[in-house]
């Protein structure tokens, strides 16, 4: 994912939805699960993504949260739609707390 940092500044970083276990991509419920994110992101201008700390792999543990036809980082951070917990209410994923 590229991720925009501010000041004219991308970096791609590999990122983990924080707190979810997903099925891998060679699965079918994997598939179901990437054209679930496909469908939610898909009109959205602009995500938040919050990270705190990085696990065992060196990936960001990532809170997503975003919503369609919304630009203010600010109102998408604290009314916008949180996508790991939307993964999880459609049984895509399961919660994860290792």
């Amino acid at each position: 994912m590229t991720v925009d940092v501010g000041f004219g500044m991308e970096v791609g970083q590999v990122l983990r939805l924080r707190g979810i276990d997903a099925p891998e991509l060679s699965e079918g419920d994997g598939v179901r699960a990437r054209e679930f994110v496909g469908q939610a992101l898909g009109g959205c201008e602009r995500v938040v993504i919050a990270t705190r700390q990085k696990d065992k792999y060196g990936r960001w543990l990532a809170d997503l949260y975003y919503h369609p036809g919304w630009r203010d980082g600010k109102r998408i951070l604290s009314r916008g739609r949180w996508l790991n917990q939307e993964l999880v209410e459609a049984g895509l994923a399961a919660r994860y707390g290792g």
